[in-house]
């Protein structure tokens, strides 16, 4: 999983970054053929062929669009992005505000997983975020693929979201991915207010979908079948309430109890309830009817 949240920082650190990049770009005029040209060339060449960009285009500096971007490795690209539009205000950046009216991409593929690299950093800092606002008022990917290196097989699900951010105290944001030639549907939401999380996640996955790939769920009877989660968190950071009904194949579970986000404590003091046993009992081919129901206190 550290691999799929390093994947998603670098999505996230690409696309919001532009708008950084964009006031140098401006400089060296962007609204010509030739500033383009060469602002891009430069770009690849100072990536260190970590990034390559290609076309370009649209009206600089608040509204920008790229028909390619790839990332690379020593392997070659891992992840293409195909015709990005970025509508934007750099004038809000005097103000340390982000504001981003639409962000968009026909086509991001991830085909593999990026390769380990060799040099491993001597120190580890500790990651803190300077004080920022953030507001992406529109978020569309029209086909978001995951080839089958990644998913098992090839996925393309389409997404669309919004955000708002206030440092790490204040957020509203909303994420939803819908499979293409296929039902289910993928929606999370979150908001936090000072103190206080409200969060939900309802997905409703098809049998071999992708979160059965990356659970590495085994190939039985038991865990084959759709995916069904609906999963809420509410109430102050401290001790947040969590709700949750999880049913993956055959294995239904219902979880109940709090949890404390604060980084100081990170505790947690949750009920699991399994609504029937014989398909937990199956995986380790023993025979039990019934239900059960444990507590499980984390400090």
């Amino acid at each position: 999983m550290r691999r799929f949240r390093k994947i998603a920082l670098i999505i996230v650190g690409l696309l919001i970054g532009l708008p950084l990049a964009v006031i140098l770009l401006v400089l060296v005029g962007l609204n010509t053929n030739a500033g383009r040209s060469f602002a891009v060339d430069q770009i690849n060449k100072y990536a260190g062929g970590s990034v390559k960009l290609a076309g370009l285009a649209g009206h600089f500096p608040d509204d920008i669009k790229l028909r390619d971007i790839a990332i690379l490795d020593s392997q070659g690209a891992w992840l293409n992005l195909h015709d990005v539009g970025l509508r934007w205000s750099p004038a809000a950046l005097l103000s340390r505000h982000i504001d981003i009216s639409r962000l968009t991409a026909d086509d991001i593929e991830l085909s593999r997983l990026p390769v380990r690299s060799a040099k491993q950093p001597a120190t580890s800092k500790p990651f803190s975020l300077p004080h920022f606002k953030l507001s992406l008022a529109h978020l569309t990917i029209a086909h978001l693929i995951f080839d089958a290196p990644v998913a098992g097989e090839r996925l393309a699900f389409s997404v669309a979201g919004h955000a708002a951010l206030s440092g790490l105290e204040h957020a509203d944001m909303a994420l939803m991915l819908k499979p293409q030639g296929a039902p289910g549907t993928y929606d999370i939401s979150a908001a936090l207010d000072g103190p206080t999380i409200d969060a939900h996640a309802l997905i409703n996955e098809p049998a071999r979908g992708l979160i059965a790939h990356l659970a590495h769920l085994p190939d039985t009877p038991s865990f084959k079948g759709p995916i069904s989660i609906d999963a809420r968190l509410h109430g102050p950071r401290t001790a947040a309430a969590l709700t949750m009904q999880a049913d993956i194949g055959a294995l239904l579970s219902h979880v109940d109890g709090t949890i404390d986000l604060t980084p100081q404590a990170e505790q947690a003091d949750l009920t699991v309830t399994l609504d029937h046993l014989a398909p937990y009992a199956a995986i380790g081919a023993v025979d039990l009817q019934g239900h059960t129901t444990a507590n499980i206190q984390a400090r």
